[in-house]
């Protein structure tokens, strides 16, 4: 917002406008008839491009990564050193990618009925939009540790945390006149560096969007193409939207990302 002033005098002081401030996202409820909407985000490691991984791989790289110190020392080097070590063809490369969001993945959500809160107190998500019927709630989580070795939560949940979106939490109402709640991350800082070593491109963002209208009725669908998608109504299971494949949704960067302008 820009203050104007009063009787066309600046605030400030001084001749000209008044400083603008940032742009500040307006908390925006949800109808008062509609149905609490629970959309949670998990990676699914038995999806169809991951249950056989890519072929071709060299054997040194697969013998380290199933080896739980050898496989840090790997993520150490293509995440904190930036060197491709042990990755030679592009196969190597593709056999990573995937293995690591196989390693990584999360147990399916329930399909018998939940208590948002509690679900989301378990931390089993990469994503959590929850919105309606009063509630408004959401957070980014923490990717499992692939290397399956032991190493204190607090240091695994220092290094997997995900990164939330300038626009996570963004909510307010869209040109078509429906309510929306807005949450929007990406894996943290190891992850990305990760990425970029193995990919050589800044890492996408996933999110998912919870719309009413003025009715109440709920829309769910919108939604980015990895991972996967469950939606609860009120607690009670709906639907799970299936992720994309692995190979297609590192082939974006950064810039796949949903901002609250493009929300129709």
């Amino acid at each position: 917002m820009t203050n104007n002033g009063y009787g066309g005098q600046v605030f400030n002081g001084s001749s000209g406008t008044s400083p603008t401030s940032n742009g500040v996202y307006a908390t925006v409820n949800s109808p008062a008839n509609s149905p609490e909407i629970t959309v949670i985000a998990w990676v699914n490691p038995d999806a169809p491009d991951l249950l056989t991984l890519p072929s071709g791989a060299n054997s040194t790289l697969t013998s380290n990564l199933a080896d739980p110190s050898d496989c840090s020392a790997e993520l150490s080097a293509w995440g904190i050193e930036h060197v491709r070590q042990d990755l030679h063809t592009a196969a190597d490369t593709a056999y990573v990618n995937a293995w690591l969001v196989k390693e990584s993945g999360n147990s399916a959500p329930p399909v018998t009925p939940i208590v948002p809160s509690a679900l989301q107190s378990t931390g089993n998500f990469r994503l959590f939009n929850d919105f309606g019927n009063g509630r408004g709630f959401y957070q980014v989580g923490v990717s499992p540790n692939p290397c399956g070795a032991t190493t204190p939560t607090f240091i695994l949940n220092w290094i997997g945390t995900g990164q939330a979106s300038p626009y996570m939490g963004a909510s307010g109402t869209s040109p078509s006149g429906e309510t929306y709640l807005l949450a929007e991350g990406r894996v943290g800082r190891l992850g990305q560096s990760i990425n970029a070593t193995l990919n050589g491109m800044s890492t996408p963002w996933i999110w998912s969007v919870i719309e009413f209208d003025s009715s109440g009725n709920p829309t769910f669908t919108n939604h980015s193409v990895f991972p996967s998608f469950t939606v609860y109504r009120n607690g009670n299971f709906q639907i799970t939207y299936p992720q994309s494949s692995v190979a297609s949704f590192i082939l974006n960067d950064e810039s796949y990302q949903l901002t609250p302008s493009q929300i129709p």
